[in-house]
């Protein structure tokens, strides 16, 4: 149906405005600027919106669904085509219309009527490429339930945008996903199925980015080891090629720790010396007085002779000066 379209955005703001009906301006998907729409001959589309088009208010709702069977019976019997399979007062009374109130101008319907009318028009068109957008909202219960039942038997292109999963549930085998990247991925089967794969999914990547998490961290602590150790390595390292570089330094820490420990050993060899020198010094003290001792009676003699000499000098000197004065 569409060659060359791109859907990067709401699907439906795409399709309405390809299609030329779309209630939407243009400039809500710029997308919309360029592309290609082929449809086919044999191609009836349907759209239902949300926004029900303009009816001419003073039409009777028969008149109005009749009008719209009547142009597709007519396009039927050009392009051989199968015309709708309800005729419009049994359309009506499907749709929640008595026979009575078919007759019953557009202008006096209320809003969630005129929805009913849109959707009884839309289907008395017998397409063969029907796209609802959200069919269930006002819509009543029984306008629902008949509906589905309605797609059950369709034969044909059904494409649906609903929030409402229990109808998508029921009146479709395959989705279209928009994960919102600008790409459209098709799904094979129910929405349920969809969900549980969409689980399935969801729990592989959370496994997935947790074992690259746990890894990462081991890595991490890894990486910090292997820089300690290389820091430790390389301040061991460091030491040696230092004290090799440096000869001069590393001979004059060695003289000097040797020249300490010779101090050393004198300082504790001196020690003794020292006692011993005091003992000395005390022996000394005690053997001087026994010395003099021993060599006082000496002195004392010496001292006596020296007296007797000066005596027998002074006589001799005064026997002198006896002589001199006689004479």
């Amino acid at each position: 149906l569409l060659r060359g379209v791109k859907f990067p955005c709401l699907f439906v703001c795409n399709v309405s405005i390809y299609l030329g009906f779309s209630p939407l301006p243009v400039a809500c998907c710029p997308c919309a600027q360029s592309g290609v729409r082929e449809v086919g001959d044999t191609a009836v589309i349907g759209y239902f919106q949300q926004h029900p088009p303009e009816v001419n208010p003073s039409l009777r709702m028969i008149d109005y669904i009749r009008e719209v069977a009547e142009k597709r019976k007519s396009r039927a019997g050009e392009s051989g085509l199968v015309g709708p399979p309800d005729t419009p007062e049994v359309l009506l009374e499907k749709l929640g219309f008595p026979r009575k109130l078919q007759y019953q101008k557009v202008e006096s319907l209320s809003g969630g009527e005129r929805r009913r009318l849109h959707l009884a028009a839309v289907l008395a068109s017998a397409p063969n490429v029907l796209i609802l957008d959200e069919p269930t909202n006002d819509l009543d219960l029984n306008t629902v339930e008949v509906l589905e039942e309605m797609l059950q038997v369709y034969r044909g292109l059904l494409l649906v945008v609903s929030h409402d999963r229990a109808f998508m549930e029921g009146s479709t085998n395959s989705l279209l996903v928009m994960p919102g990247d600008g790409t459209v991925d098709r799904f094979m089967g129910k929405y349920s199925d969809y969900l549980k794969q969409l689980y399935q999914l969801r729990q592989r990547q959370a496994t997935a980015a947790a074992e690259q998490q746990k890894k990462a961290k081991a890595q991490t602590q890894q990486d910090r080891q292997q820089s300690n150790g290389t820091a430790a390595a390389s301040s061991n390292g460091k030491t040696p090629a230092s004290s090799s570089s440096n000869g001069k330094g590393s001979a004059a820490a060695a003289s000097s720790s040797s020249s300490g420990k010779q101090q050393r050993q004198q300082s504790s060899r001196k020690k003794p010396r020292h006692k011993r020198s005091k003992i000395g010094s005390k022996a000394m003290a005690q053997q001087q007085p026994a010395a003099m001792a021993r060599h006082q009676p000496a002195a004392v003699a010496m001292a006596k002779a020296v007296l007797q000499l000066l005596a027998a000098a002074a006589a001799v000197m005064a026997a002198a000066v006896a002589v001199t004065a006689v004479q």
